[in-house]
C-alpha cells in the first residue's frame, strides 16, 4: 500500500467510523434480514446521518473517494432507478414502454380523464425508496474501503463477524432441537421451514446464503493469524521462548475461531438448502483452488470444522437432514414455473422493466404456470423470482440488468486474476527463498499476505453469493446485500 494511497483517520472518526458501519451489519440480519421496507430505509437513513457527522469531524475526509474506472458505471446505475420514479410525459413512455402506456390509456378509459405525465415505474414510491437503498449500499461501500486503506488488521470487524456469525448459527441449531420455535417473537409460519435453521431470518435460504457468503473470510482471518506469527530472520535464541509462546497463543485462537467456523458451517447444512450447500461447496473449490499455497493451513482448520460437525451432527441427528439432499421437493418445479411466468414480464418491459423492488406485484398479474395454491400457501416465499438476474431483468429492463451483470461478474474475474497472479508470485519467491536460505520478513509483506488473504476469502465468499442468486433471492435481502457489498471491498487487493 503506496503512501499516496494511506488516509489519516482522527482517532474520534475512526471511532465513529466504526460505529457507523457496525450498525448496518447487525440490525438488518437481526430484524427478519431487513425484509420490512420501512425498517431497512431507517437502517439507511441512519448511516446518512452518521456519514455527515464524519465529514463535519474533519471535512477532507473523503477527498479523493469517488476515483477509479467502476465509478461511472456505479453512478449510472444509481441514477435509474430515480428515472424510473421520475413523471415523464405519457408519449416517452409509448416509445420507452409501450406495455405500460396500454395499461395507461386502460386506465384513462376507466376514469375518463387523460394522463399528461406518468412514471415508468407501476409504483414510483416503491422504486425510488429502492433507490435510495441502493445509493445507501454505495456510500456503505465508499466508506468502508476507505477505512480500509487506513486499517490494516481490521479486528473490530472479525470481531463483529465471529460473534454475531456464531449466534445466528447457535440459534439456527436451537431452531433444528425445537422445531417450534420462531424467529424471534414470531412463530414457524409454513411447516415447510419447521426444524430447519434459518436464525434471525424468515427464509431459511436466505439464512444459508449469509452463511455461505461470510465463512471464507472468516475461514481467511483464520489463517491469516498464523502470517502474523510467521518466524523471523533475526531472532536470537534468547527470543526463542518469547516466539513459542506468542505461537501456541496464536494456535489457540484459530482452535478457538475453527470451532465457530464449524459451528456456522453445521448452521448451514441444518438449513436444509441444498443451494446454499452446494454453493458453500462452490466456494471451498475457489478457495482451494486459488489459495494453493495455504492448502496446508485449509487441511489443519478444515480438521477441527469437521469435529465440531460430527460431534454435534451426532447428537441432533444429521441423518434426517441429510435425506432431504437426496430428493427434489415441489419447491424444484415451483420454480420452474414461476421462471416461465417471469419472461413475459421481461418481454413486455424489455428496455425499462416495471420499476425497482415490483416483482411481487407484477408477478400477480402473470402467474399463469404458478399454481395459484402454492402462491396462497407460500406467499412469502414466492414474492420473488428466485433468481437474482431473472428478477432484475423483469425490474430494470434489459440493457441495465445486462449491464449490472457485466459489471458485477467483471469484476470478480478481475479480482480473481489479481489473486490468483499475486499468489502465484508469493509463492514463487517463497520457494526462492527456501533454496537460498533467507527468510527475511518485513511488517509490510506479512500485511501483503493478510491482504491477500482476505482478498481470496472475499472472493470465495461472492462466488457463492453470485451462484446462489441463480436459484433464490439473495440480492432482494437487505442483510445480504450489505454483507456482499463488504465482499466486494475486501476483495479488492
Amino acid at each position: 500500500m503506496s503512501v499516496k494511497d494511506q488516509m489519516s483517520f482522527p482517532l474520534e472518526s475512526h471511532r465513529l467510523c466504526h460505529w457507523v458501519l457496525a450498525t448496518p451489519l447487525v440490525l438488518l440480519p437481526f430484524q427478519f434480514e431487513g425484509s420490512t421496507p420501512w425498517f431497512s430505509s431507517i437502517v439507511a437513513g441512519f448511516f446518512f446521518i452518521g456519514l455527515a457527522a464524519l465529514l463535519w469531524l474533519d471535512p477532507t475526509l473523503f477527498r479523493g473517494g469517488l476515483k477509479g474506472k467502476w465509478v461511472w458505471p456505479v453512478i449510472c446505475l444509481l441514477i435509474f432507478p430515480f428515472l424510473q420514479a421520475l413523471p415523464i410525459p405519457v408519449s416517452w413512455i409509448e416509445v420507452l414502454s409501450p406495455h405500460r402506456a396500454e395499461w395507461l390509456h386502460s386506465a384513462e378509459n376507466v376514469l375518463g380523464a387523460p394522463f399528461s405525465v406518468a412514471s415508468i415505474s407501476y409504483d414510483p414510491l416503491r422504486t425510488a425508496m429502492g433507490g435510495f437503498f441502493w445509493l445507501f449500499l454505495a456510500a456503505y461501500a465508499w466508506l468502508f474501503q476507505l477505512l480500509v486503506r487506513d486499517e490494516r488488521r481490521l479486528d473490530w470487524l472479525w470481531k463483529l463477524f465471529f460473534a454475531f456469525m456464531g449466534l445466528e448459527a447457535l440459534y439456527g441449531l436451537l431452531q433444528v432441537i425445537i422445531p417450534d420455535l420462531g424467529v424471534q417473537w414470531s412463530p414457524v409460519y409454513s411447516d415447510y421451514h419447521r426444524g430447519s435453521a434459518r436464525g434471525t431470518f424468515t427464509y431459511k435460504n436466505n439464512y444459508a446464503g449469509l452463511l455461505g457468503m461470510v465463512w471464507p473470510v472468516l475461514l481467511a482471518h483464520t489463517l491469516s493469524l498464523g502470517e502474523l506469527a510467521r518466524d523471523e530472520r533475526g531472532m536470537t535464541s534468547k527470543d526463542e521462548f518469547i516466539r513459542k509462546k506468542s505461537r501456541l497463543r496464536v494456535f489457540q485462537r484459530q482452535i478457538f475461531l475453527s470451532s465457530i467456523l464449524g459451528l456456522i458451517f453445521l448452521a448451514l447444512v441444518f438449513s436444509q438448502s441444498r443451494a446454499g450447500f452446494l454453493c458453500a461447496v462452490i466456494a471451498m473449490a475457489v478457495f482451494w483452488n486459488i489459495g494453493k499455497f495455504h492448502r496446508e493451513g485449509i487441511l489443519r482448520l478444515f480438521a477441527v470444522i469437521m469435529v465440531v460437525i460430527l460431534s454435534f451432527g451426532w447428537i441432533v441427528g444429521v441423518g434426517s437432514i441429510l435425506k432431504r439432499y437426496e430428493v427434489i421437493d415441489i419447491s424444484a418445479y415451483g420454480r420452474l414455473d414461476l421462471w416461465r411466468d417471469t419472461m413475459p414480464i421481461v418481454r413486455d418491459h424489455p428496455l425499462t422493466g416495471t420499476g425497482l423492488n415490483l416483482y411481487n406485484k407484477a408477478i400477480m398479474a402473470y402467474h399463469h404456470n404458478t399454481s395459484i395454491d402454492i402462491l396462497e400457501e407460500r406467499l412469502k416465499d414466492w414474492r420473488h423470482a428466485h433468481n437474482d438476474y431473472l428478477e432484475l431483468l423483469a425490474d430494470l429492463g434489459i440493457p441495465l440488468a445486462t449491464g449490472i451483470f457485466i459489471l458485477i461478474w467483471g469484476y470478480w474475474w478481475w479480482a480473481a486474476k489479481r489473486v490468483w497472479i499475486w499468489e502465484t508470485k508469493d509463492k514463487s519467491s517463497k520457494l526462492m527463498d527456501r533454496r537460498t536460505g533467507t527468510n527475511e520478513t518485513s511488517e509490510q509483506d506479512k500485511w501483503n499476505d493478510i491482504r491477500r488473504l482476505l482478498a481470496l476469502g472475499a472472493l470465495a465468499g461472492s462466488a457463492a453469493f453470485l451462484c446462489h442468486s441463480w436459484v433464490d433471492w439473495n440480492w432482494q435481502s437487505p442483510a445480504n446485500q450489505v454483507y456482499f457489498v463488504v465482499l466486494l471491498v475486501l476483495m479488492r487487493i
